[in-house]
């Protein structure tokens, strides 16, 4: 009899789009996270990219490695998404890598560091998108949060030139004693729609296990402060009674995705709570060698999940 997860993924089409490239079968939507390296100008508690330290050797970046991977794997990804620790401290890195990467969509994931985004203005317009993630409507909360103040304040999102505006959508963690309520989210969107902004992402903590690869004062501060479920979900059925039209529902990767639409104002709504989803992933990729994503690592070596456990020959 099949779980309700798999359930889930046939009744979205995930595991029915799958084709063969170059002797792989992959998702024909495969997203390649590209894993730049752990350096940061920020430190959030809840950062989900912080590892013990048998990882880091992995997360030592070779850039020539990665390039040689990205030429290897050329083909076979849909979309990339440049990702961290922070980005734009790897901009050289970046450069080297556009010239490479084939595919139809790049994304980068920022926090919008500011001493580095003025001179990495040349980079961000060759990305179809850039989500800059902010968890705080007044800057100094935000400063806060990060642990930096080499961030973007709402001053600078004034003054970002309209054509970069426009790729720009702002992703928001949300837990307790942050954007934790309906209120806080509207205010969050009015704040920044008003200044040219149309996308967000809001998204709860990850559920996390104790395990060998995340931190244990990174679990326990999810355990702490994730929002509940129900309340998570409550805000987007407000939303919905505000006029909000949901648009597309998906099942991915450990998550559930619900976009929102009202006005050109684009909603996305994470909510990281399908621990089994992965479970059920990881089986397929076992069973019939399907690759759903790829992370390219900072040494250069492909995996199939973030664990870095299912290596890519």
């Amino acid at each position: 009899m099949e779980s309700n997860i798999e359930e889930k993924f046939k009744k979205h089409k995930m595991l029915n789009e799958i084709k063969e490239v170059n002797g792989y079968k992959v998702h024909k939507r495969l997203n390649l996270y590209v894993d730049l390296g752990y350096k940061c100008n920020g430190n959030c508690d809840f950062c989900i990219t912080k590892t013990k330290e048998r990882y880091k050797e992995k997360r030592k970046t070779n850039i020539q490695k990665q390039l040689e991977s990205l030429k290897r794997i050329k083909g076979i990804y849909y979309s990339v998404e440049f990702v961290g620790g922070e980005p734009l401290l790897y901009s050289d890195n970046i450069r080297k890598m556009l010239d490479v990467i084939d595919c139809e969509k790049k994304v980068i994931v920022t926090n919008g560091i500011k001493s580095e985004w003025y001179k990495s203005i040349d980079i961000l317009h060759k990305f179809d998108h850039i989500d800059i993630s902010r968890h705080a409507i007044d800057d100094n909360e935000n400063f806060k949060i990060f642990k930096s103040k080499n961030i973007l304040s709402i001053e600078d999102f004034k003054n970002i030139d309209n054509k970069l505006k426009e790729k720009i959508r702002i992703n928001i963690t949300c837990f307790n004693g942050g954007i934790d309520s309906i209120k806080k989210v509207e205010s969050f969107i009015n704040t920044f729609n008003k200044i040219g902004i149309k996308e967000f992402m809001f998204a709860n903590l990850t559920k996390l296990e104790y395990d060998s690869f995340h931190d244990d004062d990174l679990v326990l501060f999810t355990r702490k402060n994730r929002i509940e479920d129900i309340e998570f979900d409550s805000w987007q059925q407000e939303l919905i009674k505000n006029g909000y039209n949901i648009i597309k529902e998906i099942v991915g990767y450990a998550h559930f995705v619900r976009i929102l639409e009202k006005d050109n104002v684009v909603l996305v709504f994470k909510s990281n709570s399908e621990i089994d989803s992965a479970k059920t992933l990881i089986n397929y990729y076992k069973k019939d060698n399907c690759l759903l994503e790829l992370v390219l690592a900072p040494n250069g070596e492909v995996f199939a999940d973030w664990n870095y456990s299912q290596k890519v020959d």
